[in-house]
């Protein structure tokens, strides 16, 4: 939304800062959007590692600057994104590539969530119908078939409109021959934690990814795909959201996590409170006292550790992602001045295909980790 704003309906009132932006002609300003995106990316960078740095005091200035001081950071943000605008080209030309690489780590960790909730869905269905809800093998069933359905078809029309294409038939072929060998271990149990299900999920996704790196192929004879601008829209919506997926997933988990301990912590005082039959008067009023002390400490000690310092380091990564995905991996390109079509690149396709690769082999790695290493837990 922010990079359509920009590249369509506000380049024009960028037009004053054109000699820092190097748009190629003067009737074409919709470079000024996307170098707008690489500014408000690190604008972002710079004040998630404002945070970052505090929180590594952990003490009372993380809580306050993690929790609080909202006008700063928005400050921060805004400030450094009008500011970029009197930097040189060249330095976010630096930037962009810089944000290439530190978005692999994203790339990793979006690969992990989405194989984690997967394998969690599937927990949640099987565990409803050991406790009686049959509508859950159902629902099973159905979800498995709807997605083994969803890989067959995107499979078969990839091929279709790939298979004379440089390397498409072979980036197909590899992603059917990693997801054929995981329907193997699957139907072998050699996890028992997976199923056809996950299976055929994260199969499901893994060809999307494929068919996403095949849109950037950079022949319009053979690229049906080249210069529809549906295929960008598709690849925006789905990318924001499993960029959303994945931070929010893990979010939620380390919130739980947190908030659960604080509350035992708590539910324990209380216990320890109801069960001292020996406490006088004066005591229970001196713990009634301390306890807002506890509590403060309580809620500190959640700084002592390491979720929000590894949250904020997903954050800035992230900020970097979201930079590389909304132009397509640094091809900033407009063709016949529409908004919503950067141009194909190799960048994107192999980036995109490498990345539905290694879905399917982390996967494999999660069915044949327990066989391999039977000691450890997984």
């Amino acid at each position: 939304l922010f990079r359509s704003i920009f590249l369509y309906w506000l380049s024009k009132a960028l037009k004053r800062f054109e000699k820092y932006l190097d748009c190629p002609t003067e009737d074409d300003l919709s470079c000024l959007g996307v170098a707008a995106v690489y500014r408000m990316s690190a604008s972002l960078v710079i004040m998630h590692l404002f945070v970052f740095v505090f929180l590594l005091l952990r003490n009372s200035w993380s809580k306050a600057i993690n929790e609080g001081v909202w006008l700063l950071k928005t400050l921060i943000v805004v400030g450094f994104f009008v500011g970029g605008f009197f930097v040189d080209n060249d330095v976010f030309r630096t930037y962009s590539k810089v944000a290439m690489a530190v978005s692999i780590l994203f790339l990793i960790f979006q690969i992990v969530m989405i194989i984690d909730i997967f394998y969690t869905w599937n927990e949640k269905l099987i565990g409803g119908y050991d406790q009686g809800r049959r509508g859950n093998g159902f629902l099973l069933i159905l979800f498995t078939i709807i997605l083994y359905a969803g890989f067959i078809y995107l499979m078969v029309r990839s091929f279709m409109w790939y298979h004379d294409c440089s390397g498409g038939a072979v980036a197909i072929a590899i992603d059917l021959g990693l997801v054929a060998l995981a329907t193997l271990f699957v139907l072998l149990r050699t996890n028992p934690n997976s199923s056809l299900f996950t299976c055929g999920a994260v199969s499901c996704y893994s060809m999307y990814l494929v068919w996403a790196g095949l849109t950037n192929i950079g022949d319009p004879v053979c690229n049906n795909w080249y210069n529809e601008s549906s295929a960008l829209t598709i690849n925006l919506i789905v990318g924001i959201v499993l960029a959303l997926v994945a931070v929010l997933y893990v979010s939620g988990v380390s919130a739980e996590k947190s908030s659960g301990k604080v509350k035992i912590a708590k539910d324990l005082m209380d216990e320890e409170d109801q069960n001292s039959t020996q406490a006088t008067d004066i005591e229970k009023k001196y713990q009634e006292k301390e306890k807002p002390k506890e509590e403060k400490k309580s809620e500190l000690s959640d700084y002592k550790k390491f979720g929000h310092i590894k949250f904020h380091i997903i954050m800035i990564i992230a900020s970097f992602y979201v930079a590389m995905l909304l132009t397509n991996w640094g091809s900033p390109m407009i063709h016949d001045n529409k908004y919503l079509q950067l141009s194909a690149n190799n960048t994107a396709k192999w980036i995109r295909i490498g990345t539905g690769w290694g879905t399917m082999a982390l996967y494999i790695w999660t069915l044949i980790a327990p066989k391999l290493f039977p000691d450890r837990e997984f």
